[in-house]
């Protein structure tokens, strides 16, 4: 495992040569290392990174777009991940494995193992498909002095009683 250092991170061109020198094939950044690797000028071939995992804030459509035009021939995986600091790891993971042109934020995915999330309204209700709410997410990363305890329904259903989730104010849908 490597940490890059600030000011390689700061230079799309350092930070390929970085990768490359170290022969990393899986980096763990945000949308702004993406966006720094797009904006060089000149691309000649494959940088290595078999997967790119994207977190810490919204992954934009148009920049994963960006980049898989830029390298026609090298088309690395690419994560968006979610999760709040409280969780302290990644929650939610969406693998791109299809155009995302159409949209303008890309998802973040589905619950990660040992992981739940539920959208909810301001009554702690779920909502339908496609209605905003609240997101609160469960499991084994919630801290417990945080968590509110059980989701209405949600305890019958897995056969756990007292199930923690933390609400944490990020909207979806």
């Amino acid at each position: 495992m490597y940490i890059v250092p600030k000011q390689v991170s700061m230079s799309g061109e350092h930070l390929i040569n970085y990768y490359k020198a170290r022969e990393i094939d899986i980096s763990d950044g945000t949308p702004a290392h993406l966006q720094i690797i797009v904006e060089m000028g000149h691309v000649s071939d494959d940088i290595g990174v078999q997967h790119f995992i994207i977190g810490g804030e919204a992954l934009p459509a148009h920049l994963v777009q960006q980049m898989r035009t830029k390298w026609q021939g090298y088309q690395p995986k690419i994560s968006n991940v979610y999760g709040p600091t409280e969780c302290c790891v990644d929650a939610t993971a969406y693998t791109i494995e299809e155009d995302v042109s159409d949209v303008h934020t890309v998802p973040i995915g589905k619950p990660l193992a040992n992981q739940s999330i539920y959208i909810l309204d301001s009554q702690q209700k779920m909502v339908p498909i496609g209605v905003v709410g609240e997101v609160y997410i469960g499991g084994a990363g919630v801290q417990p002095r945080t968590h509110r305890k059980g989701i209405p329904g949600e305890s019958a259903k897995s056969g756990r009683k007292n199930l923690s989730y933390r609400r944490f104010g990020t909207l979806a849908s």
